[in-house]
């Protein structure tokens, strides 16, 4: 009794409690199978962070989601928690097994191994992994209820929207299934928020019948979805239109160019066309470092595509700061910067890019004040602060006499 009492307070004197451990506990030296036995034991599913050495993503989410008390918490108490790096040892055949992809990838598994829950990708929102692990854990949300029931419930929209999104988001599910189930729905299933959700993830290509069908009724899309419609749009034309750049390319036919940009815009609204072409543009500067190029596009329409959306002006603005010193387009970039403010006015990485771009057009005690204000936003949603409180300094040696 005297030793625990010992341990106690030599935790507390430390600032610890040895009930609310900080983060996840992850199980480093716990085999696959032996993790499935465990979960067997002590009747609780496996939660199996899926990483690679070089995925910067995963890191950040190790660094400032799995460190959350809150996180760790639900997690050490209802999983069994697993951190495998998909390129070595058994991680290898763990992402044949489950078909992972890209990174990071999160896994929720039942004792027999089979998949409850899946995510690509590192939301910022800690909410985000409780929901999942909620979703994991519920009796009507995995995957092992929603696959034994799918062809029950085969023409239950809601109940399909949640599979298809599961199911597509593990890699488990055929094109030919997804077009399949949405040439038997109207237009109105395609287009509520659960539907065209699952449509935009997994169209990435403009010869897809869905996206033909969503097309050539664009018109009545644009009034359903919005701004969520003109991205989806524009980012399948672009994503078509780079897949066959690139090819072209490999194969050192880029005079064929002009002409494959057509074909794949054939049909396509004037808009979207242009927009599509614009961005296409865009990348392949920024990716050839052709900056004076990247800033000429801009100018042809950053405020006539991105006008209403701050995180792209934000990108915008961020690549002509840190690429161009020329000073019309950093002034230009300036006004592309308060307009994502204006629109985003809480979002701390924004409000930074506007900072840096007033200090570098000659504005720095206006830069102060926003960089302060995007430090204070990061502290309370602990991000990490480390480039704006450097900025800071910057800013203040620029205001010394």
């Amino acid at each position: 009794m005297k030793k625990l009492i010992a341990s106690v307070l030599l935790l507390i004197s430390i600032g610890l409690s040895p009930l609310s451990a900080q983060g996840i506990t992850f199980k480093k030296d716990l085999s696959f199978e032996d993790a499935l036995a465990l979960a067997e034991k002590e009747g609780k599913p496996i939660f199996m962070d899926c990483y690679t050495t070089w995925c910067g993503p995963c890191k950040w989410m190790s660094a400032n989601i799995f460190t959350r008390q809150d996180v760790g918490n639900y997690y050490n108490e209802n999983f069994i928690c697993l951190k495998v790096d998909m390129e070595k040892g058994e991680g290898i055949e763990l992402a044949k097994r489950y078909k992972v992809k890209g990174y990071p990838t999160l896994l929720w598994l039942n004792a027999k191994g089979e998949l409850l829950n899946v995510k690509l990708g590192a939301s910022q929102e800690p909410k985000d992994y409780l929901k999942m692990g909620e979703e994991a854990l519920g009796e009507k949300t995995n995957m092992v209820y929603l696959a034994q029931k799918k062809a029950q419930m085969k023409d239950e929209v809601d109940f399909m929207a949640l599979y298809l999104d599961k199911f597509s988001t593990a890699g488990l599910l055929e094109d030919v299934e997804l077009e399949a189930y949405y040439e038997r729905q109207p237009l109105e299933v395609w287009l509520d928020e659960a539907h065209f959700g699952v449509i935009w993830s997994n169209v990435r290509e403009a010869e897809s019948p869905l996206f033909q069908k969503l097309v050539s009724n664009y018109e009545e899309v644009l009034d359903a979805r919005g701004a969520d419609a003109e991205r989806f749009f524009s980012g399948v034309l672009y994503s078509s239109l780079l897949t066959e750049y690139f090819r072209l390319k490999k194969e050192e036919k880029l005079d064929e160019w002009p002409m494959a940009q057509e074909e794949i815009l054939v049909a396509i609204p004037e808009n979207l066309k242009d927009r599509a072409i614009f961005e296409t543009k865009l990348y392949l500067n920024a990716r050839n470092k052709e900056w004076d190029q990247y800033c000429e596009v801009c100018f042809t329409g950053v405020r006539k595509y991105y006008w209403n959306d701050a995180n792209l002006l934000n990108t915008v603005a961020w690549n002509v700061f840190e690429n161009s010193t020329n000073e019309k387009n950093l002034e230009e970039a300036l006004v592309w910067a308060e307009r994502a403010v204006e629109l985003a006015p809480e979002d701390h990485a924004i409000l930074d890019t506007y900072a840096n771009l007033l200090l570098v057009n000659g504005l720095a005690k206006e830069a102060l004040e926003i960089e302060e204000k995007a430090l204070e936003l990061a502290q309370k949603e602990e991000a990490d602060t480390e480039a704006y409180e450097k900025v800071i300094v910057k800013i203040k040696e620029a205001l010394q006499p």
